[in-house]
């Protein structure tokens, strides 16, 4: 691990034995441990060896095609590390091991980019059939243009073999926001249908909406799927859906006390939603996330592809404001003067010929 950088100007206090931190600079380089005796150790063996971890060709291949502006990079190497596991687990390892596959490095970098910081983690390998299936080639996600605007968090995903993989191919959308704002308000009191500003309590509670959209396979009720597992399960659940009408549409609600969810089949759509808002959302088909700046301007600062293994999407700025809605009161001061220039993050997996690359992205302004 690259923990530090090329010796230059003697670093404040250097020499100093501080128990938590001990520096000292060899062949160019600054070593940090917490333990001098450990950066003597790692001296003597760097003078005496007769290669080092750079003329490795695993070392090579990892950093390669790592950029020159990191702040910090992290490397792992493949086959010690599954070696010692091996060594430490026994058999019981061996055997969790050759289920994973093989592992050739894993390597993480931090950077900083005009619109924020950015952290790649890269794992190369061949996945063993523990993973079968697990990873494809990615796919290009359409429900960004059927989630309406106002969305603060956004996560897709790849259907399996789960309950809702079943459903269908693409699974997709979980919101959090609260309802819209009812119609009779007075002219000018309105907000203006952008981020946080946009929602407002739901009346008689605090509990956010949190909407899940999924597009099952072609000739799949979704609805009716759920009804049979509920019916199946009904002794174990205690609970029965009620049929009726939703935002106009035909839809079944669970009750849990105070809580409810409702879900119907929109558009070939199977839709579930703590709130009549949800399904609402789904029906109207007015603006979509996909128009909203925020998100577009996170989709442009992250190198989002246009084909991924899912990503995850999530407004900060807008959440912040959700936060304090739902504990009633405004963070401190000292806390919100550094959560200001959040405005959003973006997480997404990349899979590539033995690899796969898992990016998280902060955007700052």
């Amino acid at each position: 691990m690259e923990a530090g950088r090329r010796a230059g100007k003697p670093v404040p206090g250097q020499g100093e034995r501080d128990p938590l931190a001990q520096g000292a600079a060899a062949k160019g380089w600054e070593l940090l441990s917490t333990k001098q005796a450990t950066i003597d150790r790692f001296k003597r063996e760097s003078d005496a060896a007769v290669t080092t971890l750079a003329d490795t060709k695993t070392f090579k291949d990892a950093v390669g095609s790592a950029g020159d502006d990191t702040l910090v990079r992290a490397y792992v190497s493949g086959p010690q590390t599954m070696a010692a596991i091996r060594k430490a687990g026994g058999a019981d390892a061996q055997k969790l091991v050759d289920t994973l596959g093989t592992l050739d490095w894993v390597r993480a970098e931090l950077q900083a980019t005009p619109d924020g910081v950015r952290l790649d983690t890269n794992v190369h390998g061949t996945p063993g059939k523990i993973f079968a299936g697990a990873i494809t080639k990615g796919f290009e996600p359409k429900l960004p243009n059927r989630i309406p605007q106002d969305a603060l968090l956004y996560y897709t995903f790849h259907g399996s073999g789960s309950v809702f993989g079943a459903l269908g191919q693409e699974s997709g959308a979980r919101r959090a926001r609260f309802p819209p704002v009812p119609r009779d308000l007075p002219a000018g009191r309105r907000p203006d249908g952008r981020g946080r500003r946009a929602l407002r309590p739901p009346s008689g509670g605090r509990i956010p909406e949190i909407t899940l959209v999924t597009e099952p396979k072609a000739g799949t009720d979704g609805a009716s799927t759920v009804d049979r597992l509920l019916r199946q399960y009904r002794a174990d659940l205690g609970v029965t859906p009620n049929h009726g009408t939703v935002a106009g549409l035909p839809a079944r609600t669970l009750r849990f006390g105070q809580f409810a969810l409702q879900y119907s089949n929109v558009d070939g759509r199977f839709v579930i939603s703590t709130a009549p808002a949800g399904l609402a959302g789904a029906k109207s088909g007015g603006s979509s996330l996909s128009k909203s700046d925020t998100y577009q301007d996170a989709v442009d600062a992250s190198g989002l592809p246009s084909k991924t293994q899912g990503f995850l999407y999530v407004d900060v700025s807008g959440g912040v404001g959700l936060a304090e809605k739902l504990s009633g009161s405004s963070f401190p001061s000292e806390v919100a003067r550094n959560i200001k220039p959040l405005r959003s993050a973006m997480e997404y997996a990349v899979s590539h010929t033995h690899e796969l690359q898992i990016t998280l992205f902060l955007r700052i302004k």
